[in-house]
């Protein structure tokens, strides 16, 4: 970060760079990515499109320091892409990945029997086939809970923050 001008020690402002280096900041940025990947858990629960709930278990916070402050990064799944947005018609999805998803949409009660292998196979390639002329549906879980309101919540929180550390 740039250095701080020294005309805010003068009027009893305290180091910025400090105040957002020991934590106070950092903890305000942590708690809002908490609470912004519970939500995130929660809408890929409710859109049922967490079959084997690797998705909503991978999805990770990291807050890391920029020249210009600090940055939450959240990561996940690659896949999530397709779960956000669907896919278009001729996607080209193996027969391999369809059969994993079957058994972990199996496992967590999406289909009530077990299939044997044979079969396995053939819903898998009628499912890559349908995929391939018509896509998948978009179930969004990112767009409809990173809100402006939400975001907003954070500037606030931030601000409120520095109003009260930063003339004591």
């Amino acid at each position: 970060m740039a250095k701080e001008p020294d005309f805010l020690k003068d009027i009893g402002i305290k180091n910025i760079t400090e105040e957002i280096k020991s934590g106070g900041v950092n903890s305000i940025i942590q708690e809002w990515g908490n609470k912004l990947i519970a939500a995130l858990r929660t809408k890929l629960k409710n859109n049922k499109s967490n079959a084997s709930g690797s998705l909503s278990a991978n999805i990770q916070p990291k807050i890391e320091p920029t020249s210009k402050g600090e940055k939450l990064i959240i990561t996940m799944n690659d896949y999530w892409t397709s779960v956000e947005d669907g896919q278009e018609p001729g996607t080209n999805v193996s027969v391999k990945d369809i059969a994993q998803w079957m058994k972990e949409k199996r496992r967590y009660g999406a289909f009530a029997s077990a299939f044997n292998n044979k079969i396995e196979n053939v819903i898998a390639r009628i499912i890559k086939k349908n995929i391939l002329k018509s896509g998948t549906k978009a179930r969004p879980f990112i767009k409809p809970t990173l809100t402006e309101k939400r975001i907003n919540e954070l500037s606030q929180n931030v601000a409120d923050y520095f109003a009260a550390n930063l003339f004591k």
